[in-house]
């Protein structure tokens, strides 16, 4: 298994839906590190390598053809974790921010994620929101 969580905070179904969305966008032979980083750290970060001043909530690094690493930015929830992770994932395989990518994440997110939240019909893609009544 070519995947490595630098710090298991997160939970194993986040760990394994991870494992399972990286073989599907990337491939089984990709080799992903993620790691969870402070808002200071991911400032930093975004600031040397995007040159945007601002605390990234996810950040992905292609380190060769077939590795890259994802910096997530803590406090985050599992399920946004989940939506960072094919954020970054997409980014990672090439993909740009539009429409197309926009569906992506949402196919994906319905594939490998979506069956584990709580249904809310003021939320369709799902999440754990209640309804206000």
């Amino acid at each position: 298994m070519l995947f490595t969580l630098t710090m298991i905070a997160q939970g194993k179904a986040l760990n394994t839906g991870i494992m399972h969305v990286k073989n599907a966008i990337l491939g089984e032979k990709y080799e992903l590190s993620v790691a969870y980083i402070n808002a200071h750290m991911a400032r930093q970060l975004n600031r040397i390598y995007r040159k945007k001043d601002y605390s990234a909530d996810v950040l992905a690094f292609p380190l060769s053809r077939h590795s890259g690493e994802i910096l997530i930015r803590v406090p985050v929830t599992n399920q946004n974790a989940q939506s960072l992770v094919i954020h970054a994932l997409l980014h990672l395989a090439g993909y740009k921010h539009g429409v197309i990518m926009k569906a992506k994440e949402y196919y994906y997110d319905k594939k490998y994620f979506s069956r584990n939240r709580r249904r809310n019909p003021r939320n369709p893609r799902g999440g754990s929101r209640a309804c206000k009544r």
